[in-house]
Protein backbone atom coordinates (compact mmCIF):
# COMPACT_ATOMS: atom_id res chain seq x y z
CA UNK A 1 0.00 0.00 0.00
CA UNK A 2 1.32 3.44 -0.97
CA UNK A 3 2.19 5.68 1.96
CA UNK A 4 3.20 9.26 1.24
CA UNK A 5 4.71 9.62 4.72
CA UNK A 6 7.06 6.67 4.11
CA UNK A 7 8.30 8.12 0.84
CA UNK A 8 8.74 11.55 2.40
CA UNK A 9 10.87 9.93 5.10
CA UNK A 10 12.88 8.11 2.43
CA UNK A 11 13.49 11.37 0.57
CA UNK A 12 14.51 13.07 3.83
CA UNK A 13 16.83 10.29 4.96
CA UNK A 14 18.39 9.11 1.69
CA UNK A 15 20.03 11.44 -0.83
CA UNK A 16 19.62 9.14 -3.85
CA UNK A 17 16.15 8.01 -2.82
CA UNK A 18 14.90 7.58 -6.44
CA UNK A 19 17.16 4.52 -6.60
CA UNK A 20 14.63 2.74 -4.37
CA UNK A 21 11.92 3.17 -7.00
CA UNK A 22 14.35 2.44 -9.83
CA UNK A 23 15.46 -0.84 -8.27
CA UNK A 24 11.90 -1.78 -7.35
CA UNK A 25 10.23 -1.11 -10.68
CA UNK A 26 12.86 -0.82 -13.44
CA UNK A 27 16.23 -2.40 -12.69
CA UNK A 28 14.91 -5.36 -10.72
CA UNK A 29 18.25 -7.17 -11.02
CA UNK A 30 20.05 -4.49 -9.01
CA UNK A 31 21.33 -6.34 -5.95
CA UNK A 32 22.36 -4.98 -3.55
CA UNK A 33 20.56 -1.66 -3.80
CA UNK A 34 22.99 1.10 -2.86
CA UNK A 35 21.83 4.18 -0.99
CA UNK A 36 23.69 7.31 0.12
CA UNK A 37 22.56 9.11 3.24
CA UNK A 38 23.67 12.08 5.33
CA UNK A 39 27.25 12.52 6.57
CA UNK A 40 28.54 10.46 3.64
CA UNK A 41 26.96 7.23 4.86
CA UNK A 42 26.71 4.41 2.29
CA UNK A 43 24.17 1.60 2.69
CA UNK A 44 24.03 -1.61 0.66
CA UNK A 45 20.67 -3.37 0.96
CA UNK A 46 20.45 -6.93 -0.39
CA UNK A 47 17.16 -7.60 -2.10
CA UNK A 48 14.81 -9.97 -0.29
CA UNK A 49 13.11 -10.08 3.08
CA UNK A 50 15.90 -8.11 4.74
CA UNK A 51 14.78 -5.03 2.78
CA UNK A 52 11.94 -4.78 5.31
CA UNK A 53 14.44 -3.88 8.05
CA UNK A 54 15.84 -1.04 5.96
CA UNK A 55 12.30 0.21 5.29
CA UNK A 56 11.36 0.06 8.98
CA UNK A 57 14.26 2.33 9.89
CA UNK A 58 14.65 4.69 6.92
CA UNK A 59 11.01 4.86 5.78
CA UNK A 60 8.75 3.92 8.70
CA UNK A 61 10.97 5.77 11.22
CA UNK A 62 10.45 2.88 13.65
CA UNK A 63 12.80 4.37 16.25
CA UNK A 64 11.33 7.90 16.01
CA UNK A 65 14.52 9.83 15.29
CA UNK A 66 13.08 13.18 16.42
CA UNK A 67 12.27 11.67 19.80
CA UNK A 68 15.73 10.09 20.10
CA UNK A 69 17.43 13.37 19.27
CA UNK A 70 15.38 15.12 21.95
CA UNK A 71 16.95 12.90 24.61
CA UNK A 72 20.42 12.28 23.22
CA UNK A 73 23.47 14.49 23.47
CA UNK A 74 25.00 15.59 20.12
CA UNK A 75 27.73 12.91 20.04
CA UNK A 76 26.19 9.90 21.77
CA UNK A 77 27.65 6.51 22.64
CA UNK A 78 25.33 3.81 21.31
CA UNK A 79 25.33 0.09 21.99
CA UNK A 80 23.41 -1.71 19.23
CA UNK A 81 22.33 -5.21 20.29
CA UNK A 82 20.97 -7.25 17.42
CA UNK A 83 22.68 -5.07 14.83
CA UNK A 84 21.67 -7.30 11.91
CA UNK A 85 23.29 -5.83 8.77
CA UNK A 86 23.91 -2.46 10.42
CA UNK A 87 20.95 -0.44 9.16
CA UNK A 88 20.18 1.18 12.52
CA UNK A 89 23.82 2.01 13.21
CA UNK A 90 24.22 3.59 9.78
CA UNK A 91 20.95 5.49 10.10
CA UNK A 92 22.14 7.00 13.37
CA UNK A 93 25.54 7.77 11.83
CA UNK A 94 23.77 9.60 9.02
CA UNK A 95 21.79 11.66 11.53
CA UNK A 96 24.33 12.35 14.27
CA UNK A 97 27.95 12.97 13.22
CA UNK A 98 30.51 12.26 15.88
CA UNK A 99 28.63 9.39 17.50
CA UNK A 100 30.22 6.10 18.55
CA UNK A 101 28.45 2.78 17.92
CA UNK A 102 29.34 -0.61 19.37
CA UNK A 103 27.29 -3.07 17.32
CA UNK A 104 26.69 -6.72 18.31
CA UNK A 105 25.46 -9.30 15.80
CA UNK A 106 25.90 -13.04 16.49
CA UNK A 107 24.79 -14.68 13.21
CA UNK A 108 27.87 -15.12 10.95
CA UNK A 109 26.06 -14.40 7.65
CA UNK A 110 24.55 -11.19 8.99
CA UNK A 111 27.83 -10.20 10.61
CA UNK A 112 29.76 -10.54 7.36
CA UNK A 113 27.56 -7.89 5.77
CA UNK A 114 27.69 -5.77 8.92
CA UNK A 115 31.48 -5.77 8.68
CA UNK A 116 31.31 -4.79 5.01
CA UNK A 117 28.90 -1.97 5.84
CA UNK A 118 31.22 -0.59 8.50
CA UNK A 119 34.15 -0.94 6.12
CA UNK A 120 32.32 1.14 3.53
CA UNK A 121 31.90 3.79 6.22
CA UNK A 122 35.37 3.53 7.73
CA UNK A 123 35.54 7.21 8.61
CA UNK A 124 32.85 6.73 11.23
CA UNK A 125 33.36 5.43 14.80
CA UNK A 126 31.62 2.11 14.21
CA UNK A 127 32.74 -1.08 15.94
CA UNK A 128 31.29 -4.49 15.01
CA UNK A 129 31.39 -7.52 17.31
CA UNK A 130 30.39 -11.01 16.13
CA UNK A 131 28.82 -11.85 19.48
CA UNK A 132 25.44 -12.25 21.11
CA UNK A 133 24.48 -10.22 24.15
CA UNK A 134 22.78 -12.16 26.93
CA UNK A 135 22.35 -12.17 30.70
CA UNK A 136 25.84 -13.53 31.25
CA UNK A 137 29.02 -14.42 29.42
CA UNK A 138 29.38 -17.83 27.79
CA UNK A 139 28.85 -19.89 24.66
CA UNK A 140 25.22 -20.28 23.61
CA UNK A 141 23.25 -21.82 20.76
CA UNK A 142 21.82 -19.35 18.27
CA UNK A 143 18.83 -20.74 16.36
CA UNK A 144 18.29 -19.58 12.77
CA UNK A 145 16.66 -20.36 9.44
CA UNK A 146 19.27 -22.07 7.21
CA UNK A 147 17.32 -21.25 4.04
CA UNK A 148 17.89 -17.50 4.32
CA UNK A 149 21.09 -15.64 3.44
CA UNK A 150 20.17 -12.96 5.97
CA UNK A 151 17.59 -13.01 8.74
CA UNK A 152 16.25 -10.77 11.46
CA UNK A 153 14.72 -13.70 13.37
CA UNK A 154 17.74 -15.62 14.67
CA UNK A 155 17.28 -16.10 18.40
CA UNK A 156 18.88 -17.56 21.50
CA UNK A 157 15.45 -18.95 22.36
CA UNK A 158 14.46 -22.39 21.13
CA UNK A 159 10.78 -21.47 20.85
CA UNK A 160 11.05 -18.18 19.02
CA UNK A 161 10.47 -19.09 15.36
CA UNK A 162 9.38 -22.41 13.80
CA UNK A 163 11.65 -21.91 10.79
CA UNK A 164 14.77 -21.62 13.00
CA UNK A 165 15.69 -25.27 12.40
CA UNK A 166 19.49 -24.88 12.53
CA UNK A 167 21.76 -23.70 15.30
CA UNK A 168 25.28 -22.39 15.67
CA UNK A 169 27.37 -21.92 18.81
CA UNK A 170 28.09 -18.25 19.43
CA UNK A 171 30.04 -16.30 22.02
CA UNK A 172 27.82 -14.26 24.30
CA UNK A 173 28.67 -11.31 26.54
CA UNK A 174 26.68 -9.37 29.09
CA UNK A 175 26.00 -5.66 29.21
CA UNK A 176 28.54 -5.44 32.04
CA UNK A 177 31.15 -7.05 29.77
CA UNK A 178 30.54 -4.37 27.13
CA UNK A 179 30.97 -1.54 29.65
CA UNK A 180 34.19 -3.11 30.88
CA UNK A 181 35.67 -3.96 27.46
CA UNK A 182 35.30 -0.43 26.12
CA UNK A 183 35.69 1.37 29.47
CA UNK A 184 32.39 3.17 29.01
CA UNK A 185 31.36 5.69 31.63
CA UNK A 186 27.82 5.62 30.29
CA UNK A 187 25.76 4.45 27.34
CA UNK A 188 23.62 7.22 25.91
CA UNK A 189 21.43 4.83 23.90
CA UNK A 190 21.00 1.09 24.29
CA UNK A 191 19.19 -0.28 21.24
CA UNK A 192 17.80 -3.79 21.65
CA UNK A 193 16.32 -5.89 18.87
CA UNK A 194 17.49 -9.32 19.97
CA UNK A 195 14.48 -11.60 19.55
CA UNK A 196 13.66 -12.27 23.18
CA UNK A 197 17.07 -11.82 24.82
CA UNK A 198 16.10 -8.32 25.98
CA UNK A 199 14.60 -9.71 29.18
CA UNK A 200 17.70 -11.47 30.48
CA UNK A 201 19.96 -8.64 29.32
CA UNK A 202 18.05 -6.09 31.39
CA UNK A 203 16.80 -8.23 34.27
CA UNK A 204 20.28 -9.62 34.96
CA UNK A 205 22.11 -6.28 34.75
CA UNK A 206 22.98 -4.85 38.17
CA UNK A 207 21.27 -1.62 39.23
CA UNK A 208 24.48 0.40 39.25
CA UNK A 209 25.03 -0.52 35.61
CA UNK A 210 21.49 0.34 34.51
CA UNK A 211 21.99 3.74 36.16
CA UNK A 212 24.67 4.37 33.53
CA UNK A 213 22.26 3.71 30.65
CA UNK A 214 20.55 6.98 29.78
CA UNK A 215 18.11 5.79 27.12
CA UNK A 216 16.79 2.50 25.74
CA UNK A 217 14.95 1.89 22.47
CA UNK A 218 13.79 -1.65 21.85
CA UNK A 219 11.39 -4.04 20.24
CA UNK A 220 10.03 -6.54 22.75
CA UNK A 221 9.06 -10.16 22.05
CA UNK A 222 6.76 -12.08 24.36
CA UNK A 223 8.25 -15.13 26.07
CA UNK A 224 6.93 -18.02 28.14
CA UNK A 225 7.74 -16.62 31.59
CA UNK A 226 5.33 -14.27 33.42
CA UNK A 227 7.80 -11.37 33.29
CA UNK A 228 8.63 -11.81 29.58
CA UNK A 229 6.17 -9.34 28.10
CA UNK A 230 5.97 -5.63 27.40
CA UNK A 231 3.94 -4.55 30.47
CA UNK A 232 6.24 -6.46 32.85
CA UNK A 233 9.36 -5.03 31.25
CA UNK A 234 7.93 -1.50 31.36
CA UNK A 235 7.11 -1.92 35.05
CA UNK A 236 10.67 -3.11 35.69
CA UNK A 237 12.17 -0.11 33.89
CA UNK A 238 9.98 2.35 35.78
CA UNK A 239 11.09 0.71 39.03
CA UNK A 240 14.69 1.33 37.95
CA UNK A 241 14.05 5.05 37.45
CA UNK A 242 13.24 5.25 33.74
CA UNK A 243 10.40 7.14 32.16
CA UNK A 244 8.71 4.82 29.69
CA UNK A 245 6.82 5.26 26.45
CA UNK A 246 5.35 2.46 24.31
CA UNK A 247 4.47 2.34 20.63
CA UNK A 248 3.29 -0.01 17.94
CA UNK A 249 4.82 -3.47 17.38
CA UNK A 250 5.64 -3.91 21.09
CA UNK A 251 8.10 -1.02 20.86
CA UNK A 252 9.43 0.62 24.02
CA UNK A 253 11.45 3.75 24.70
CA UNK A 254 12.84 4.37 28.19
CA UNK A 255 14.92 7.32 29.31
CA UNK A 256 16.27 9.19 32.33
Amino acid sequence: MFSLKKYLNLAKNVHNWPNYLYAKHIDKKQNPVVFRAGNGVVIEVPKGDIMAIFKEIFMDDLYDIRFLKTHLKPQPVIVDVGANLGFFALFMASQMPGLKVFAYEPLPTNFKHLQRHFGLNSGKALVAENKAVAGKKGVLDLHYNPNLNFTALASLRTDFEDTNTSRVAVEAVSLADIFARYQLDQVDLLKLDCEGAEYEILYQSPDHLLQRVKMIAMETHNGAKPNENTPALCAFLKEKGFTVRTGDKHFVWAWR
